[in-house]
């Protein structure tokens, strides 16, 4: 004769099905579920912070340089009024300028300073606009237009190998 014993669980019916309000019993596979899905928030959470840290700190450098830069095109527009000199020898006066303007804005890191006037050669799109045309007889301007890229710190993406991140911004400045 065989005898069938079935183990008493309190949260189940005779099939075998959780009733409704019943809390399921843990075993052993269910310890440290919580503290998984913890550690993972936690890290989520981390993750995000430090994002938004590297965002704030590139935002923060973009815009002391750009007032910067801003200066600095007012600095070489204002360098423009020398006629005695050579071309080369005002194009190096407007450009040590615009950089002495960087430095008293305390910009450092600059990879790339760009210097153009009217008169040069191969302008961006966005100056060549701005630019008068002498031959259709417009009017002369003392416009000069800077250009400067500077590495931006990272903090969290340190971890992943970006040590920076360039930041370029330019200004037409007018004397």
């Amino acid at each position: 004769m065989k005898i069938h014993t079935k183990l008493f669980d309190p949260g189940r019916d005779e099939t075998g099905v959780q009733k409704p309000g019943q809390r399921r019993q843990m075993t052993a596979n269910d310890r440290g579920q919580a503290l998984v899905l913890m550690a993972v928030s936690f890290l989520a959470l981390l993750a995000f912070i430090g994002l938004v840290t590297d965002v704030g700190s590139v935002y923060v450098t973009y815009t002391q340089l750009k007032r910067a830069v801003d200066a600095a095109a007012v600095a070489a527009a204002n360098n423009i009024k020398y006629p005695q000199a050579t071309a080369a020898e005002r194009k190096q006066r407007i450009t040590e300028a615009a950089r002495e303007m960087l430095a008293l804005n305390d910009v450092s890191n600059i990879t790339s300073l760009v210097v153009y006037l009217c008169s040069d050669s191969n302008l961006p799109a966005d100056f060549a606009a701005q630019c008068p045309d002498t031959d259709a007889g417009d009017a002369p301007r003392k416009l000069a237009y800077v250009r400067a890229t500077q590495l931006s710190p990272i903090y969290f993406l340190h971890l992943f190998g970006i040590r920076s991140v360039p930041i370029t911004t330019s200004s037409v400045g007018e004397a």
